[in-house]
């Protein structure tokens, strides 16, 4: 049995000078779960992505936003009333709209991850019938997420509608509900648990069904995590490692048995090893820090929220972070939840 220190790490923050693909980053994203990065090649982002599309595992596509600013704000009226309409009808979409006034003039502004445009295009085409030409720009320059709509789409038709942007194009105001940020936590099933519980946020992670710990990837044994709350050569730690090699031994034994790993799963403890993906925006973030950092959190859980909090004061700037969030939005009722 191995005993790591848990551990964070930012995996991308919209301001990257470092260009990447977006299907380069979900098959870093999507392969965490299946611990299967060694099969990562050059090319095989695309094949990757395709195939969770073709299976309809679309939870991995979240982790890549789009951000659009509207060119006509009539375009943009026409773009709310249609939405509300078919949230109406019973459809949810996680786009998130800002309508600011910025050096006099009307801005708005619409995001959403590569799933939520999915879902929002996968409505017009199947309730209405067709796909209106302001969404053909998403839909065109995004050819892998899209696959099955490129023959709808009009070489030059729809430009002029929604004009891609980066963070760096967005307002201090716009970057509270658009700009994502996604982290890597190595920790304890029981803090992620508690991570898992953030709304609205887009996760991946370890995934205990489909890793079986007694291969040779995993060094024939099960990893687990430090306590913060005792130290070694203390008799609380030697207890809890105690326990830790007997549940190991367990789940061996149930595997042996001929147990699936969904199976013998039941046995492994809490402070099991995971690496599970977390990527919100910064409103969701500022809740985050504020939840997981204070004292009351579970010991656990504060000690990688604080290393979060570190990583992000240095890329972010948590004091800047709340400034930021000081700001009074100019925007839509209800889109700060990112509905």
């Amino acid at each position: 049995m191995k005993v790591l220190a848990p551990s964070v790490e930012i995996l991308r923050t919209g301001l990257e000078t470092e260009h990447i693909l977006p299907e380069q980053f979900i098959e870093k994203v999507g392969r965490t779960c299946y611990k299967s990065e060694d099969k990562i090649t050059e090319d095989s982002a695309a094949k990757f992505v395709g195939n969770l599309i073709k299976r309809g595992h679309e939870a991995m596509i979240e982790h890549w936003n789009l951000i659009f600013r509207f060119e006509h704000y009539p375009d943009f009226t026409r773009f709310m009333e249609s939405k509300e309409s078919m949230e109406f009808k019973g459809y949810q979409f996680k786009l998130r709209v800002t309508d600011n006034e910025v050096d006099g003039e009307r801005r708005c502004i619409i995001s959403g991850n590569m799933r939520a445009w999915r879902d929002y295009i996968k409505a017009w085409a199947d309730d209405v019938g067709f796909i209106p030409s302001m969404l053909f720009t998403v839909i065109r320059d995004n050819p892998i997420f899209f696959p099955e709509y490129q023959s709808k789409v009009p070489k030059n038709g729809g430009t002029g509608y929604l004009v891609p942007i980066t963070v760096n194009d967005l307002t201090n105001r716009e970057r509270q509900v658009h700009q994502d940020i996604t982290m890597k936590f190595v920790c304890d099933r029981g803090v992620s648990h508690e991570i898992v519980r953030h709304r609205v946020a887009s996760f991946a992670q370890e995934s205990t069904r489909y890793c079986n710990y007694s291969q040779d990837k995993f060094g024939k044994e099960i990893t687990v995590i430090r306590p913060s709350w005792c130290n070694e050569g203390e008799d609380k730690y030697e207890r809890w490692l105690d326990g830790c090699l007997r549940a190991e031994e367990s789940y061996f034994d149930l595997l042996n048995a001929g147990c699936t790993p969904q199976e013998a799963r039941s046995a492994l403890p809490n402070s099991t090893k995971t690496e599970i993906i977390l990527t919100m925006n910064l409103n969701g973030w500022k809740h985050f820090f504020d939840l997981r950092c204070a004292p009351s959190a579970h010991p656990d859980m504060q000690e990688v929220a604080k290393m979060a909090e570190r990583l992000f004061d240095t890329e972010i700037g948590i004091e800047r972070l709340k400034d930021l969030m000081s700001e009074k939005l100019g925007i839509n009722k209800s889109q700060l939840s990112g509905e």
